[in-house]
C-alpha cells in the first residue's frame, strides 16, 4: 500500500489529503493485489502477493496436493549477522503455536539460497489495510476494568 512521501500516511486508491499539506501524488496507486514474483514453487500453485516488507515477500497459495490455501513468507536474504536468521522466527512461530501465531506447515530453501516458511493462511486484513479505511487517531485502549 503506497504512503505519502511528505507525511507517512498510508492511502488506498488516492491520496485525498496530507497532514503536512502537500499535494497528492500523481503516481497511479498500486495494485491491491500485485501478481507473485515469477518463480516456481514446487508443490504450490501462486496466487498473488499479500505484503512486501524488509525481510520478505508474504504470498497467497494454494497447495496443489489437497487445495489448502496458505501463506508462503519468501525470504530476501538467506541469513545476516543481526539476528534476522530465518530459522530462529521458524523456531519461535512452532514454540509458540496457534492459535496465537500462525502454524508451520513447512520450511526449506528454494534455488539461489532463498528460505522460505510456508504457514497457515489468515484471511484478515493487513494493519495498513485497517490504518487506511479508518483515518485518524487509534482509540486508546482501557487499563484495567
Amino acid at each position: 500500500m503506497p504512503r505519502c512521501l511528505t507525511c507517512g500516511q498510508r492511502w488506498a486508491g488516492g491520496h485525498l489529503f496530507c497532514l503536512q499539506g502537500a499535494s497528492p501524488s500523481s503516481e497511479p496507486p498500486a495494485s491491491p493485489r500485485p501478481p507473485p514474483p515469477a518463480l516456481v514453487f514446487p508443490g504450490y500453485e501462486l496466487e498473488h502477493t499479500v505484503a512486501q516488507g524488509g525481510f520478505g515477500t508474504l504470498l497467497a497459495a494454494r497447495r496443489q496436493r489437497d487445495g489448502l490455501r496458505v501463506a508462503i513468507k519468501l525470504f530476501h536474504r538467506p541469513r545476516s549477522h543481526r539476528g534476522d536468521d530465518p530459522s530462529l522466527e521458524v523456531e519461535a512461530l512452532r514454540a509458540i503455536g496457534p492459535p496465537t501465531v500462525p502454524e508451520v506447515y513447512e520450511s526449506g530453501w528454494l534455488a539461489r539460497d532463498r528460505p522460505y516458511i510456508v504457514m497457515q493462511f489468515i484471511p484478515h486484513p493487513l494493519l495498513a489495510e485497517y490504518l487506511t479505511r479508518d483515518a485518524g487517531p487509534m482509540p486508546q485502549a482501557g487499563h484495567g476494568a
